[in-house]
């Protein structure tokens, strides 16, 4: 065998591996770009659980927004996923305390959304839906209790010492 046949062969297996790697990474691609889980924000604060009880908030409408993440904890662009909102009580019943609309913000981007109160008091949590790679996947906020005069959620308040 010549040193070109081998040269040519060795090629050949390159070119080989460089097409099975081309495949095998469309594959993790794909299996990588859609929607592993999504993070709520509340006035654009992340919503976590800190505590057992649920959080404060006072009534006034407020911004609601969700970032959805890949396997890889990368965010994924808002054109890429369509979000679904939704509100449910303490029991997982549609919340009557407050509505999800994601058209009041003014904007085309469905991952954000503008909470309205219809109550003065209540508890509820936010949700948000979009479609993974095996189904529905589902992002919630915290459980929040509705308390008219309450600090606004990632807000300050400051008061004069006397």
């Amino acid at each position: 065998m010549s040193s070109e046949d081998t040269l040519a062969k060795i090629l050949d297996h390159v070119a080989d591996i460089y097409v099975a790697l081309k495949g095998i990474g469309a594959e993790l691609d794909a299996w990588n770009r859609a929607p592993r889980y999504g993070r709520i924000f509340i006035n654009g604060v992340l919503s976590t659980m800190t505590t057992a009880d649920a959080t404060p908030i006072p009534s006034n409408d407020c911004p609601a927004s969700v970032q959805w993440m890949d396997r890889l904890d990368t965010a994924i662009p808002h054109d890429k996923t369509q979000t679904n909102w939704s509100a449910e009580d303490e029991s997982g019943a549609p919340s009557t305390a407050v509505t999800v609309n994601p058209n009041l913000d003014q904007d085309s981007d469905d991952e954000t959304a503008t909470v309205v109160f219809v109550q003065g008091s209540g508890q509820f949590k936010v949700i948000a839906t979009t479609q993974g790679a095996a189904g529905p996947v589902r992002a919630e906020s915290v459980m929040y209790d509705i308390q008219p005069g309450a600090p606004a959620v990632g807000v300050i308040t400051v008061t004069a010492v006397p």
